[in-house]
């Protein structure tokens, strides 16, 4: 499946899912997690890497007030030179000012002084790379590890076909956190171990996409060398309508937020 994302549009998909100046109900989930589990950690000191960051820098806003250097990765050279163009400030990079104002101003209340240091300083802290999340050296020479955190916003289920590669991939995660490090995840849930398909079109192209439960997670991380394995679950807004949340109500009900720390 990782052979899929070759050609992805990585333009199509921002502007068809992020295109809007709102930020939608669907990306508010990780956003406030992310912000309610980086405002405790102490300031400007850990190295933190989110896989298959697809052409997405939303993640990073919260991270930035804490992490020393963040890492977004991914397997598809258009999704890398997406944010690789945000990364240079170029003119025709995605805009994703409304994401920093929601994030610094709604969650954290703060003004637009510091939104648009939120922005710079994610800009002067950020590098994008390849990485293959179902290599067994998944990241690209230089950036093996060891983080202090590792994101998984939802990637893996973009590039696993079936139950076994997403065990994989977490065990090679595994080996990029340095001890004691933490693994974080948001992701839609699954709504059975077999309703949990999902066919999806970017610029024209179809791809597919397999959700997990919560427990099957849980249960991997354990497994695979992770303590202090939390989850929590939200669900998905019965009144948000539109042809995605149509989609994601098919397989999934709703969002599940798991973290857990490397033995």
């Amino acid at each position: 499946m990782a052979s899929d994302y070759d050609s992805f549009d990585a333009y199509d998909y921002l502007r068809t899912r992020f295109g809007d100046e709102s930020v939608k109900d669907r990306v508010q989930f990780p956003l406030v997690k992310l912000y309610e589990l980086f405002q405790s950690f102490p300031p400007r000191s850990g190295t933190v890497l989110e896989v298959g960051s697809g052409p997405v820098i939303q993640h990073g806003i919260s991270v930035a007030a804490f992490a020393s250097e963040i890492v977004f990765s991914d397997i598809s050279s258009s999704n890398r030179e997406a944010i690789q163009k945000w990364l240079d400030g170029d003119a025709d990079a995605f805009n994703w000012s409304p994401h920093f104002d929601y994030v610094v101003k709604t969650l954290e209340g703060k003004g637009e002084k510091e939104a648009r240091e939120r922005e710079q300083r994610m800009r002067k802290i950020s590098k994008v790379v390849f990485c293959d999340a179902l290599s067994e050296t998944p990241m690209e020479k230089g950036y093996e590890g060891s983080y202090d955190v590792v994101l998984d916003m939802q990637c893996l289920d973009a590039v696993c076909a079936e139950k076994k590669d997403f065990i994989k991939c977490v065990r090679n995660l595994h080996s990029l956190l340095k001890p004691g490090g933490m693994f974080v995840r948001v992701a839609t849930n699954a709504l059975s171990e077999t309703r949990n398909q999902v066919l999806w079109s970017v610029g024209g192209k179809d791809y597919t996409c397999i959700r997990f439960t919560h427990e099957f997670v849980t249960s991997v991380l354990r497994e695979s060398g992770f303590r202090e394995v939390s989850a929590s679950w939200a669900p998905l807004d019965p009144n948000t309508t539109g042809h995605y949340h149509e989609m994601v109500k098919k397989t999934s009900d709703g969002y599940h937020f798991i973290t857990a720390v490397k033995e």
